[in-house]
């Protein structure tokens, strides 16, 4: 799963354009996202891309390996899945967002970086939508949506 996540994370630099805008898009750091591609590079033993602090280009290798990357997003968004947690569960990219429909009661208090980017990616704080990735329970809930992005409009 870790190697899905940075390939997500190359192919939206690659469309994005830009390691900083990319980061943006996903709700990480610049920093988290060049430690994904580091990563990614070591894994594959090449380099994907070529970066100067003006310039992004596709090394040749990089060219001939984003178009199955983003297929393989794609066919994984296409099939359902989602990148719960892109953030590696620091609670910073509001991906993993979840309804507590019963059992608030029995949910754990909600952490300040929780509540920074549920007000962050402008999720209303209403004690129903929590970050999965922060979520306690403490006895049964019920829950509606988990992972469900926060731009998608029927999670409102």
């Amino acid at each position: 799963m870790d190697q899905l996540k940075r390939m997500a994370v190359f192919a939206e630099v690659v469309a994005a354009g830009s390691l900083t805008a990319a980061a943006r898009r996903l709700g990480m750091t610049p920093s988290a996202v060049s430690q994904h591609l580091r990563q990614l590079d070591a894994a594959l033993g090449l380099a994907l891309l070529h970066r100067s602090t003006r310039k992004l280009t596709l090394t040749e290798a990089g060219a001939r390996y984003i178009d199955g990357c983003s297929a393989m997003v794609a066919a994984a968004r296409a099939a359902g899945y989602g990148w719960p947690t892109v953030c590696d569960a620091s609670a910073s990219c509001g991906t993993c967002v979840s309804i507590v429909k019963e059992g608030a009661d029995n949910c754990g208090d909600m952490p300040d970086d929780e509540r920074e980017t549920l007000a962050r990616t402008l999720v209303p704080l209403d004690g129903q939508r929590r970050l999965a990735c922060r979520l306690t329970v403490t006895g049964p809930v019920t829950l509606s949506k988990r992972g469900v992005h926060v731009t998608d409009s029927s999670a409102t």
